[in-house]
């Protein structure tokens, strides 16, 4: 799982950002490319999140964590990852804030 993946796996679980709309504001704010699918795709099959909610043209909007995600998070080394990768961000502040 990439630094991207695990941070967006950490705003799913959060609340902070869970929708697509939210997940692209909050990570292209943070001068890095979304790249939405590229790396929904391998949280999803790896069922670590999925889709709670759809778009009126029935494409997945809006995500959830799962159980096994939730395993994942609550781990120290997943948590030390994302504070690695946070730290290398123009914004990294605000970020850290949210985490803490």
């Amino acid at each position: 799982m990439s630094p991207k993946q695990k941070l967006i796996l950490l705003f799913i679980h959060s609340g902070f950002a869970n929708s697509q709309y939210d997940l692209v504001k909050q990570l292209d704010k943070n001068d890095f490319r979304a790249e939405l699918e590229k790396n929904l795709e391998p949280l999803l099959e790896a069922q670590l999140i999925s889709v709670c909610e759809f778009a009126f043209n029935s494409s997945p909007f809006k995500y959830s964590i799962t159980g096994k995600g939730k395993e994942l998070v609550s781990e120290t080394s997943f948590k030390q990852d994302v504070i690695t990768h946070i730290k290398a961000l123009n914004n990294a502040g605000f970020l850290l804030k949210l985490i803490h």
